[in-house]
């Protein structure tokens, strides 16, 4: 980048989702892309989560290995959307994880005196 460009912290904003707490429109950050692999390289890749096993160790170097992209992912959305909140990133990044939870007040019968 030139250094007097303005560098925007996110590519677009969103058609629909709005960020939960404020209302605002969902900004689609920038994300780091991942390098391209050619078809050895997949292979090799593949290899290697393979002989980590199925031990606790190999299960958390796997997880650890998966999670550094949805770090930097989770960064880039908190950057861009100011004040938002997990629920906005996990609708985002992953709707069909998103659950909504709706609450429900008891009703109270219209005849009744708390009195």
């Amino acid at each position: 980048y030139a250094s007097n460009e303005v560098v925007s912290e996110f590519e677009s904003v969103h058609d629909t989702l709005k960020l939960l707490l404020t209302g605002e429109p969902l900004k689609i950050p920038r994300t780091q892309r991942h390098s391209p692999m050619t078809e050895d390289m997949q292979e090799e890749h593949m290899e290697a989560l393979a002989k980590l096993g199925s031990s606790a160790e190999g299960s958390r170097l796997r997880a650890e290995l998966h999670s550094m992209s949805l770090l930097t992912d989770m960064q880039a959305f908190k950057a861009a959307n100011p004040g938002c909140r997990l629920e906005d990133f996990i609708r985002w990044y992953s709707p069909r994880d998103w659950v909504p939870v709706l609450i429900t007040l008891p009703l109270i019968p219209e005849n009744s005196n708390p009195d």
